[in-house]
């Protein structure tokens, strides 16, 4: 809890430098508590690059202050380093320092204290591919040229990754292929779904979202790790299409629960 109890108190703003473009932007909003009276209010102001600011001015005599809520947004084009602290008569207590990236919030809120909010902060995202528990998804004379997984766009699945960046596929292989041909399983995207194959992209900024299902790896789990996102698939309603190819015409691979999950 935030209380401002004499005239004097101040809760402040400053900056450890001079913005690059725009200042700061500070949001307050309290109550003034007496024995008899109880009045909300607000307060606006920017930051003054090193220059204190009063984010919230210290009350009228016989009056608390409560401060339910404040917020510091950086509508900066660079990251800033910001300071809040409590001035108690020209003594002066720092509560919380940050760096805030642009477009980032520092966030006071009764009850739960300070954090730090960005609007690009997405959950990690899971894209199922395959989920039958009862049964492997066997991908039957596996070709050597590249195919839909299976020969069929039934794994095709739309999925919405703006804001993300990166990309991880997972899948356990369950039976694996014994093609000399590095038989691999391989996610690629299209801006749109579509049936046809020729129209899906690779998916990493540089080189393809796979996974092997060589001999070697059967009943074991194989993980692409996190990669970066081709530019173009960072949309909303993007398809992706679980791919296979390097087979020798025979052999029947086989994995479990495939999933491409997004940050």
């Amino acid at each position: 809890m935030l209380i401002l109890s004499q005239t004097t108190d101040n809760l402040q703003v400053v900056l450890a430098g001079a913005v690059t473009t725009n200042q700061l932007n500070c949001f307050a909003s309290w109550r003034d508590v007496t024995t008899t009276d109880y009045m909300p209010g607000r307060s606006v102001i920017n930051t003054n690059n090193t220059t204190d600011v009063d984010a919230v001015a210290g009350p009228a005599a016989s009056t608390q202050r409560v401060v339910d809520f404040v917020s510091v947004y950086n509508a900066d084009t660079a990251a800033a380093i910001v300071t809040v602290k409590f001035d108690a008569n020209g003594t002066e207590y720092p509560i919380v320092k940050v760096t805030l990236a642009a477009g980032e919030t520092l966030e006071y809120v009764e009850g739960s204290g300070w954090s730090v909010k960005s609007t690009g902060y997405k959950p990690i995202l899971g894209v199922v591919l395959h989920a039958d528990a009862g049964a492997n998804f066997a991908m039957t004379n596996a070709t050597l040229a590249e195919r839909f997984a299976g020969n069929s766009p039934r794994h095709i699945q739309l999925a919405d990754l703006a804001g993300y960046s990166q990309v991880r596929f997972v899948s356990p292989v369950m039976v694996a292929s014994a093609s000399a041909s590095t038989p691999l399983l391989r996610l690629r995207y299209y801006t749109s779904w579509s049936a046809t194959f020729a129209n899906y992209l690779q998916l990493g900024a540089s080189g393809h979202v796979d996974l092997s299902v060589f001999t070697g790896t059967a009943n074991t789990l194989q993980d692409s790790g996190w990669l970066d996102l081709a530019s173009g698939a960072k949309a909303n309603g993007v398809a992706l299409a679980m791919c296979e190819l390097g087979g020798d015409g025979a052999a029947d691979p086989a994995v479990g629960t495939t999933i491409a999950m997004f940050r």
